[in-house]
């Protein structure tokens, strides 16, 4: 990807072999929360740690867009997914499946980066969710 911009810095590590989604662990109350934030979301504490979650989730739920929301700059229709990852967040995201009949609530997706526009002459990137070929995860 040349020219390649992430849509928000943080939300991803990138650019990396096998993406992850950045989240806060709290060390008092241990919620993860998403994006990464300085305090707890939950407990208000700032006692927090930065971690990346498993690549691989499991799709809880999914639909499609057909209308083009205020702001948003890519292609419609898309599809949008819930991944619950192992750590115990869900987590919505956009989906790399057009054919939204291929998925199953259950299967195992995983983390991927991709362009969802051209701004400037920039790819701008972000995360998406991906059917994975791993087995044995989430």
């Amino acid at each position: 990807m040349s020219n390649a911009v992430p849509v928000l810095e943080g939300l991803f590590s990138w650019p990396n072999k096998k993406p992850a989604l950045q989240v806060t662990h709290c060390r008092q109350c241990l919620v993860v929360a998403f994006p990464r934030v300085e305090y707890c979301p939950s407990c208000a504490s700032s006692d927090v740690e930065f971690r990346q979650l498993e690549s691989i989730g499991k799709l809880r739920n999914f639909t499609s867009v057909l209308m083009r929301p205020p702001e948003y700059k890519g292609e419609v229709p898309y599809g949008v997914g819930i991944v619950e990852f192992p750590e115990g967040i869900c987590i919505l995201g956009l989906l790399t499946v057009s054919d939204l009949g291929s998925l199953r609530p259950g299967m195992n997706m995983e983390v991927v980066v991709e362009t969802v526009y051209k701004e400037d002459g920039n790819d701008i990137v972000s995360y998406k969710f991906h059917p994975s070929q791993e087995a044995g995860h989430a």
